[in-house]
């Protein structure tokens, strides 16, 4: 695509909470949130949606991303990001051809941050490449997290997670390091947000604050309720 935009890309391996991150720090009026209609709307509005909906996943027993899947923000370009068998090489001369949604590539060319979700390292390599003016913000040490969740630990063991995960972080450059660790703690899970939005350049975290904390809070009590 090779769009001059501001992109943040988040990678992390599924179930290690990187949509957490990314609502979080949606909250801020310099990000938006992955919803067409909701992506220029202000904090309250976007908590308001986020409430909602964790109230129908503690209905439903079922985790659906809070409605907010790459799918239905981006396109096609959105299920792009689960190919680890793939070079970057290999992805990047697929991807421009593929079908992208009028409203994403219209947030695309706004003023405020666009999240696109990575789920694998090659696709995060294609996404710096297409993407002109990335930063990138990686999950580490996420074994943790996803193996507390009953619908990703028994995908492969935990030791070969672990091991797979240091491999294919050496083959990333150039990116914010969120240690999974600090999910356990609210204190300083917020205390580490507030510094992504130093790093980010969001000015805001005091008016997204009581927000973060809120939806924190709803976050933790769902995944304890879905193990």
């Amino acid at each position: 695509m090779n769009t001059n935009c501001r992109v943040i890309i988040v990678s992390f391996p599924r179930g290690s909470g990187g949509k957490c991150i990314i609502n979080c720090l949606g909250f801020s009026d310099s990000a938006t949130i992955m919803h067409h209609e909701l992506a220029y709307t202000d904090v309250k509005q976007k908590s308001d949606y986020f409430t909602t909906n964790f109230r129908e996943t503690l209905k439903t027993s079922t985790w659906n991303d809070l409605g907010l899947t790459s799918a239905k923000f981006v396109g096609q370009g959105g299920s792009f990001d689960n190919n680890d068998s793939f070079k970057p090489q290999e992805l990047e001369k697929f991807y421009d051809n593929l079908h992208f949604y009028d409203e994403f590539k219209t947030l695309l060319q706004g003023k405020r941050d666009v999240f696109l979700v990575a789920h694998s390292i090659p696709a995060t390599q294609v996404f710096q490449r297409c993407y002109n003016k990335t930063r990138t913000i990686r999950l580490v040490n996420t074994a943790d997290v996803i193996y507390k969740r009953s619908q990703y630990k028994d995908v492969i063991p935990k030791h070969v997670h672990i091991e797979l995960s240091k491999i294919s972080e050496q083959e990333l450059d150039n990116f914010i390091p969120w240690d999974c660790k600090w999910f356990e703690n609210e204190n300083i899970f917020i205390k580490n947000i507030e510094r992504l939005y130093d790093e980010l350049g969001y000015d805001d975290f005091s008016v997204a604050h009581p927000y973060i904390v809120k939806y924190y809070k709803h976050w933790t009590r769902v995944l304890s309720a879905l193990k």
